[in-house]
């Protein structure tokens, strides 16, 4: 369990769909051990529940006030024919069973991940079957918030490195304007106005 975990935390992770691939990957082999059909991963990201998947073309969605209303208990098996409101929005079936799993809090914030699990659980793989998305769910909590933050700083590089060139062609064109100027005069008053520009233009 726990190499899965590392494997899954030093694989990929400069790359979001090459992680998600590789836990796919680990997902499908531990299905068939445990002789299910699938599972398919949901982290919380803002006000929806995500599947976590590199194919875009199949993007699931859900509210988290659609899932959060029912309030699943923790580490348990829920059996989605109970909750048909979930079946469609999760594109799941009956027979299929949902598995919840709040990993981590942060700042007394509750960390939910959800797993529909497609196929039969056994009796005697079931806490096996937990440990697994367990610590699936813990992973996949921390990569979301890796590569959100990445994202985030990614914009934040982007606007700032627009801002300062902006600024720094203001000022060329200003500083172009007083040494024009400054040609003609020749004035103390003029050096005067250049100096604190000359200052600015350093640490921008």
């Amino acid at each position: 369990m726990h190499q899965a975990a590392d494997y899954l935390v030093y694989s990929g992770a400069d790359d979001q769909d090459s992680w998600l691939s590789n836990c796919q990957k680990i997902v499908e082999v531990f299905c068939k051990i445990a002789s299910l059909e699938s599972a398919k991963i949901y982290s919380r990201k803002k006000k929806f529940f995500e599947l976590q998947s590199n194919d875009q073309e199949h993007e699931v969605k859900v509210y988290a006030r659609d899932i959060l209303k029912h309030q699943f208990k923790n580490d348990e098996f829920i059996k989605l024919s109970d909750y048909n409101d979930l079946i469609k929005k999760l594109k799941a079936t009956e027979e299929d069973f949902l598995y919840n799993c709040q990993s981590s809090s942060i700042q007394n914030y509750i960390l939910t991940t959800l797993v529909v699990i497609k196929g039969e659980i056994n009796k005697k793989n079931e806490n096996f079957t937990k440990d697994f998305f367990r610590i699936i769910a813990r992973v996949t909590t921390i990569s979301s918030l890796y590569f959100s933050l990445e994202d985030t700083q990614s914009k934040f590089r982007k606007e700032v490195g627009n801002v300062a060139h902006d600024n720094f062609n203001t000022l060329q064109r200003v500083f172009l304007d007083l040494d024009f100027i400054s040609s003609s005069l020749k004035t103390k008053e003029i050096e005067a106005i250049k100096k604190p520009i000359q200052f600015f233009e350093f640490f921008s």
